[in-house]
């Protein structure tokens, strides 16, 4: 029987394979799409700037699914998704492939 750590975990994995799903059928890297969000340049974007960012590049998640998604990878909980923190999407992914 699946825990409710179990099933958020899937429901993270469902999430970021949308997401790069979506990166890959337009041939973007993350590094661009991070870029394209982080206008200063500090290499880390709030949380709004995010999800706006997102939204507006047409990414096929739902409110609740962006806001889940975006709420994990927040993994400091400091309301910034850092570079790094962004990045690990591209890890999960790859190693879903696998």
């Amino acid at each position: 029987m699946e825990g409710e750590g179990d099933k958020k975990k899937k429901a993270i994995k469902d999430l970021i394979s949308i997401m790069m799903d979506y990166v890959k059928s337009r041939n973007l890297r993350l590094v661009d799409l991070f870029n394209q969000f982080d206008k200063d340049k500090s290499m880390s974007v709030d949380k709004d700037e995010f999800y706006r960012g997102l939204r507006s590049i047409g990414i096929p998640l739902n409110d609740q699914q962006l806001t889940t998604m975006i709420d994990f990878l927040d993994d400091d909980g400091d309301g910034e998704i850092d570079y790094s923190e962004f990045t690990w999407i591209r890890e999960e992914y790859d190693s879903q492939q696998t």
